[in-house]
């Protein structure tokens, strides 16, 4: 643990909660971005441009329902890409040991998105796509020796402000390792853009990652009994990946704040990466 955090936790003003802050802290790996008109090489780790898929993994599709008006309107839409990230890349600034020692991790999502959506009697309607299941998924490959193709977004993509030919602008990636703690005892000015993979997530508003969580409860875990007070439940999740808008990506999310993908604990230890979800704020 860096000093200045130990300064912070064994500080005699808070040695009352000093466990419970040792059980807050969590390290996370910051994301400098750097846009690049160069085409990265397939395997390493980036946000924007298009990914480098192995053979076996399709680019995402899914069909998104919501309200218009007093009419129901859906279509199956193509979820934008945001990122990859090749395990091997971060492993060395992930102090947590959470990740796997290698592998492909993709992030794609469509929320604040437009597309065309269609009615009952056919009629289509440009929307903007809300949050929901349907428009966020993170594809999870095993092995980095697998050989990979740059893909092509099919025709109905989700398209967002400044995607051109489908795509975000492409960035290289600057990992380091960086422990986080609640901003109000850091007392450290934040710069932005945050680009964030573990640790705690940055709300621009409260709950970021229990929101989406509660968003997703009952269609991802069925089994789970109704949920009258959840916040054990929440302890147990934590922050997968924060993407903040960012000129050099080009990337925006709601109302021009961060995307957030969270994931229970459980899931990132058993590397199931199938009931990942994300919300924008």
């Amino acid at each position: 643990m860096p000093q200045f955090t130990e300064s912070i936790v064994n500080a005699p003003e808070l040695s009352q909660v000093e466990s419970t802050l040792r059980q807050l802290l969590r390290p996370t790996v910051r994301l400098y971005a750097t846009r690049t008109e160069e085409v990265l090489p397939l395997g390493v780790s980036k946000l924007g441009g298009y990914p480098g898929l192995p053979a076996e993994l399709a680019w995402p599709v899914s069909l998104h329902t919501q309200k218009w008006f007093s009419r129901t309107v859906s279509a199956e839409i193509a979820l934008p890409f945001l990122a990859q990230f090749t395990c091997s890349e971060l492993k060395p600034y992930e102090l947590s040991d959470l990740l796997p020692e290698e592998g492909f991790i993709y992030f794609f999502y469509a929320g604040s998105h437009q597309a065309v959506l269609y009615d009952d009697y056919g009629g289509g309607h440009q929307e903007f796509l809300e949050d929901a299941p349907s428009v966020f998924r993170v594809l999870w490959w095993p092995d980095e020796s697998t050989p990979l193709q740059r893909q092509l977004p099919p025709e109905n993509l989700a398209t967002g402000h400044n995607m051109e030919n489908g795509a975000y602008h492409a960035c290289s990636l600057r990992p380091e390792a960086e422990w986080e703690i609640y901003a109000e005892l850091c007392n450290e000015a934040t710069v932005y853009p945050r680009h964030l993979f573990l640790g705690h997530s940055d709300d621009s508003q409260p709950y970021a990652i229990e929101g989406g969580y509660q968003m997703v409860r009952s269609e991802f875990w069925p089994e789970l009994p109704p949920a009258t007070a959840s916040t054990a439940e929440q302890q147990t999740s934590r922050l997968l990946l924060q993407l903040d808008a960012a000129e050099e990506t080009g990337m925006r999310f709601g109302r021009r704040g961060p995307v957030y993908f969270g994931i229970r604990d459980v899931d990132l230890q058993n590397r199931d990466f199938s009931k990942v979800w994300a919300r924008t704020q």
